[in-house]
């Protein structure tokens, strides 16, 4: 049996247990979409990986027409959440997945979707472990997965890390579009590849909505430099019920004197409880990043969790930050 492994968080969660060896004991092949792999596992222990059995497999034209059909149907997942669940659909494997919204996808597209606590019973079951120990790993798991115990001493281990690579699928001999130029259609946004940007740290970009795009041309008019940050480049976590998942800002961008981490959000998500977690520790990341940077003579960070309905060309960012953070 095929088990697709939808973001890098579910190994994160398996290299902390320490039972990645355990896991590729079991009697199923462990699969990632090659976009997935190159953008975040490859340099994550990919080679590793592969070595102990990870498959990785491309997706067909249709299949990636299918995942961007996905996508448009729930904007809370990722490119690459909506590859592996394309390729479950179409191989009728399992999926591994962390994110609600994922599960909730992959549930009505008819996909069995389980998250990392169903590994832990499959060793369990499979006596890859000892029985006593993954009984009581799953059990602190479900318990005491993540404890925001305000005792704890934060530590830096360096002020910065490289800048991750992206991967984004796009239609062949078709050239970015201009960042610029609204697209005519507006309701699958993701299939536009966007260029001409001079202050952006990647060439190229993609966009969720139009909302993101206007961003954009702000960001490239009063920031200078701006990126929409890889999985994996701040290693932001927050708690969705016994689960420990990734958070991934949709923009930084840094000004004169500080350094903004912007989310923008449709306008009806803004209380969701789950947006709400993601801000939480987004901004306890950024009061810990301004602690280490005044003791370093680095920028303060901000974050600005912002309605798509208040983001308008015609804004300036310090307005946007200072309104919404």
């Amino acid at each position: 049996m095929d088990v697709l492994v939808s973001d890098t968080s579910v190994v994160i969660d398996l290299e902390r247990a320490q039972l990645i060896e355990q896991v590729f004991s079991l009697p199923y092949r462990f699969v990632v979409p090659d976009a997935l792999y190159e953008a975040e596992l490859k340099d994550y222990g990919g080679e590793r990986l592969m070595a102990l059995g990870l498959q990785v497999r491309s997706l067909s034209g249709e299949e990636v027409a299918e995942a961007q059909r996905l996508r448009s149907r729930e904007r809370r997942i990722s490119i690459h959440d909506s590859y592996a669940l394309s390729l479950a659909k179409a191989e009728a494997a399992v999926l591994l997945a962390g994110e609600a919204a994922m599960r909730r996808l992959a549930e009505a597209g008819e996909v069995r979707c389980h998250g990392v606590l169903w590994v832990f019973d499959h060793i369990e079951e499979n006596r890859c472990y000892q029985r006593d120990i993954a009984r009581f790993i799953h059990a602190q798991m479900q318990e005491h997965y993540w404890e925001d115990a305000p005792g704890y001493e934060v530590k830096v281990s360096k002020g910065y890390s490289e800048l991750k690579p992206s991967a984004y699928t796009c239609t062949a001999q078709e050239p970015p579009a201009d960042y610029r130029v609204s697209p005519s259609d507006k309701s699958n946004m993701s299939k536009y590849l966007f260029g001409g940007f001079a202050r952006c740290l990647y060439p190229v970009q993609k966009f969720d909505s139009d909302a993101e795009r206007k961003l954009a041309v702000i960001l490239e008019r009063d920031a200078l430099r701006w990126f929409k940050p890889a999985k994996g480049q701040f290693q932001i976590f927050y708690r969705q019920g016994s689960e420990h998942l990734e958070y991934q800002p949709d923009f930084v961008a840094e000004v004169d004197g500080e350094i903004y981490m912007l989310e923008p959000k449709a306008s009806n998500e803004m209380t969701d409880p789950v947006v709400l977690a993601k801000k939480e520790s987004a901004v306890k990341w950024c009061r810990n990043a301004s602690d280490h940077a005044q003791g370093n003579g680095g920028k303060p960070w901000r974050y600005a969790l912002i309605p798509h309905t208040a983001i308008a060309e015609n804004m300036t960012l310090k307005a946007l930050v200072r309104q919404y953070c």
